[in-house]
């Protein structure tokens, strides 16, 4: 299943500061009508940045990001009762960009006071010419709009960025004649820097890459009839509810568009932050299903029937190609079919459930991450091989039947013949034998069975563990001593099915 769409865009995290220092006042009495004035001017260390519109539910129209240059800034300010437009260039030296001077932002300041300046808007145009006259983002005078600050309104579905950032627009502070204020106004990242000028004002922003997570979801009935699910989503930065909350009780529902008693309703698709200096971030979902026309969730409604953590690995993996987008299909009730990829879990489910994000090896670039659940006797295992070389692929569960042995993956230092690859008998000391044989039929042992295979494939089966051809529960338990292995790629010019191209220890996912 899979979401149209543009580009995989980037966009803005915008992390603003204030920036100034104290100066000692002139011994001399100013007469309170008196009046002197002080000039804003806005730093910025900048990078592309992309429009609000992605905060909505839906990209309906998103703007192309582009490696366009900063050349002109459109800020809105106000102040006493003027209200304004202003139009500026941006420079460059050696510390970043910044806003030129402007007599048009020069704010009068009384000698003996201060005067209130707000923010009220922040956007940044590459200044060209040859844009799309029919592009809502193209303006003939300024450019191609690639940044936006985040302005904070009183619809959440309409402004989740905004949670991006402690000061979202609009933005107050006092403005003092002969004096360099040093005000925060974010905490997410910022560059203090001190100014020269009478009340000069910088604005630090930082870039944060957003990428892009759709969801889609089915509600069954304890009979299993398929419905197109109701629902909303808060998400936190980190692993678990506590982080930052950037998503607040997002909502999907089901519309009957055409009056015909037929809900239909498009994948969820929400922005999601990466900060380049965090490898792989986390991403705390809770998915809450709600009642529709169509059914009545009975006890569920309300309830929190997902949640865990998303890796930014897992989301990314999701685009297929610069203009494709899969999502993220999630089954609630009685729908007999498991999620795809099945990245959450019921909170109220205590089966225990652990995934692994398998590390490449031997330079084969491949993507996989794997899944298992065990009920019972009863072991579930799903392997997401996003991308994967081409051919047949050999996948395992290895470890030991002793469980004081914890399965590990191999690394450069395993090659012991120098010859640039690992190959399955190099890795055997870290991750031990096969012990379960991941086969889509077939026997699940040495004896055989058949292999997924292809650039990608979706891999899940389960099995009865102590049955004939497979171990028993105790040496396969506890499954977070075991990894996930698989093979096959080509290895100077023919293809070698037991060269290990990916690895991974399964981590408790409950």
């Amino acid at each position: 299943m899979k979401l149209n769409y543009n580009y995989m865009v980037l966009a803005l995290l915008l992390v603003l500061c204030l920036t100034g220092c104290s100066k000692d006042e002139a011994s001399s009495v100013n007469t309170p009508d008196e009046s002197q004035s002080a000039t804003i001017t806005f730093q910025a260390l900048l990078d592309n940045l992309a429009n609000r519109s992605m905060n909505k539910a839906h990209f309906d129209q998103v703007p192309t990001c582009s490696d366009g240059v900063p050349e002109i800034a459109v800020i809105g300010i106000e102040y006493g009762s003027e209200s304004k437009t202003v139009v500026v260039d941006i420079l460059e030296d050696e510390e970043g960009y910044f806003t030129a001077y402007s007599e048009d932002l020069k704010v009068p300041v009384p000698s003996d006071g201060t005067t209130t300046v707000t923010v009220t808007s922040f956007m940044v145009y590459d200044g060209a010419t040859d844009g799309d006259e029919t592009d809502m983002y193209y303006s003939s005078d300024y450019g191609n709009l690639i940044w936006i600050a985040p302005i904070s309104t009183d619809d959440e579905n309409e402004d989740q960025f905004a949670g991006y950032v402690d000061n979202p627009l609009p933005y107050s502070f006092e403005l003092s004649p002969g004096t360099k204020p040093y005000i925060p106004i974010d905490v997410l990242c910022f560059d203090r820097r001190m100014v020269n000028e009478y009340g000069y004002v910088f604005f630090d922003i930082d870039q944060k890459e957003i990428f892009n997570f759709c969801l889609f979801g089915n509600y069954c009935t304890p009979s299993g009839r398929h419905y197109v699910a109701n629902y909303s989503i808060d998400v936190w930065l980190g692993d678990d509810n506590t982080g930052i909350q950037i998503y607040d009780g997002l909502i999907s529902e089901a519309v009957d568009s055409n009056n015909d008693g037929i809900y239909e309703e498009s994948p969820l698709c929400i922005g999601l932050p990466d900060d380049p200096d965090t490898a792989n971030e986390e991403y705390y979902f809770e998915i809450t299903l709600r009642d529709s026309p169509e059914y009545d969730a009975g006890d569920d409604e309300g309830r929190v029937v997902l949640a865990g953590v998303l890796t930014e690995e897992e989301a990314k993996n999701l685009f297929v190609g610069d203009s494709m987008l899969e999502y993220y299909h999630f089954q609630v009730g009685n729908c007999g079919e498991s999620d795809t990829p099945p990245i959450f879990n019921d909170p109220e489910d205590e089966t225990m459930r652990y995934k692994s994000c398998l590390g490449a090896l031997n330079g084969s670039e491949a993507v996989i991450f794997a899944y298992a659940k065990l009920e019972g006797n009863y072991l579930t295992t799903e392997v997401w091989a996003p991308y994967v070389p081409s051919g047949e692929h050999m996948q395992h569960l290895h470890g030991s039947a002793d469980d004081t042995f914890i399965s590990s993956c191999p690394d450069e230092s395993d090659d012991a013949n120098n010859d640039g690859y690992i190959d399955i008998n190099e890795g055997l000391s870290d991750y031990g034998l096969p012990q379960l044989f991941l086969t889509t039929s077939g026997a699940t042992n040495a004896s055989g069975g058949t292999w997924p295979s292809g650039s990608s494939y979706m891999y899940s089966r389960t099995v009865t563990l102590g049955s004939a051809d497979t171990p028993s529960k105790a040496a396969m338990t506890p499954l977070d001593r075991k990894t996930v292995v698989v093979h096959g790629m080509m290895v100077d010019g023919t293809f070698d099915p037991s060269m290990p191209i990916a690895c991974g220890q399964l981590e408790l996912n409950n």
